[in-house]
């Protein structure tokens, strides 16, 4: 079968032989992204003994929420300041994960349309590791034979592949959900740079809706990283499409995340 497969994006841990074997095969043509939830784990182990562990990664799960490359960069600033007393685990963080491995905030890879972790391909490694390597590190012929043994049986395992949806079925509950929502959470809509840009909190949050659109906007933010933190989680911005017929590919990034939904225009 002649299949041309030139792939753009990698995510993965922060293995430089990971990387090393991408670039091999598939050329530096590429977009590296890092898995977020290793640099949480990481960040948890330097952080071990800590007696503000549990805050700070609660910090990295505010940054991780960065929508773009600016914001990423600024919190990043509000964050060595805040935490300016541990400067040993800052500058550990800034080497590790913003000079060397930065793209684990959402909007890196919002805009590669692709997930922000790895998790769905850990599940399998996961398997190998529990019920084929068993986590031991195996000499090369023990491998080959454990390997093959491992193809067989995971190829039948996935005899039947349920494949990915590529559109969205509206259904008329879904519309009914969305009304209601609308109402109930007495929603306030603020447009923005023009009529493709919204966004959306509940009417008790509006007042935040100037300071976010100075930081989407601007990149602007007289905020210190506690405020900044609340702001992105109170207030969602929603990208509509200039294209009626393309209604459903819509961006959005709400309070916990960003993610593609649909809406009616």
């Amino acid at each position: 079968m002649d299949i041309i497969y030139n792939p753009t994006v990698l995510m993965a841990d922060a293995a430089a032989s990971i990387t090393i074997a991408f670039t091999s095969v598939f050329g530096s043509n590429f977009t590296r992204l890092m898995c977020y939830c290793h640099v949480e784990r990481a960040c948890a182990r330097r952080l071990n003994g800590n007696e503000d562990k549990d805050s700070i990664i609660l910090d990295l799960q505010i940054i991780q929420l960065a929508f773009s490359k600016p914001l990423f960069n600024l919190i990043i600033e509000l964050f060595k300041s805040k935490r300016s007393k541990y400067q040993e685990f800052i500058n550990y963080f800034v080497n590790e994960w913003v000079n060397q491995n930065s793209l684990w905030y959402e909007g890196a890879s919002f805009n590669q349309s692709v997930p922000s972790q790895n998790n769905a391909l850990e599940s399998t490694h996961y398997v190998v590791k529990n019920q084929h390597t068993l986590r031991q590190r195996l000499a090369l012929i023990p491998y080959f034979s454990n390997a093959f043994k491992m193809m067989k049986n995971m190829s039948l395992d996935r005899v039947n592949v349920k494949p990915f949806e590529k559109d969205v079925v509206v259904s008329k509950e879904l519309f009914e959900i969305a009304f209601t929502w609308i109402f109930e959470y007495k929603c306030s809509i603020n447009q923005i740079i023009n009529q493709f840009n919204y966004l959306v909190c509940k009417n008790k949050y509006k007042h935040l809706l100037h300071p976010f659109e100075n930081l989407v906007v601007h990149s602007q933010c007289d905020l210190d990283f506690d405020g900044l933190g609340y702001l992105i989680r109170k207030v969602s911005m929603v990208n509509l499409v200039n294209n009626k017929e393309e209604w459903k590919k819509v961006r959005v990034h709400v309070n916990t995340f960003p993610k593609s939904i649909f809406v009616h225009t």
